[in-house]
């Protein structure tokens, strides 16, 4: 039983980098966005940000290099 929980915690952990890797390679900032995420996108108000964003015509840029992710509020 140990076993199994420890290959499945692995198992998850090397997801997590795979895809966290793949991510960052996909989201580069386009031109207009700031150089750094501009701030926190917590996962109980990320829906919010993005409507707030898509109403003052900017879009959001995701990179998942921190926990929780951070956002580019970028112009559209």
């Amino acid at each position: 039983m140990r076993s199994r929980t420890i290959f499945f915690v692995a198992l998850v952990l090397m997801a997590f980098v795979i895809v966290n890797t793949s991510a960052e390679v996909e989201v580069e900032p386009s031109a207009g966005c700031p150089d750094k995420p501009t701030e926190p996108c917590w996962w109980n108000n990320w829906q919010i940000r993005d409507e707030i964003c898509r109403e003052r015509g900017y879009t959001i840029r995701w990179s998942f290099s921190h926990w929780f992710g951070r956002c580019y509020c970028c112009k559209a």
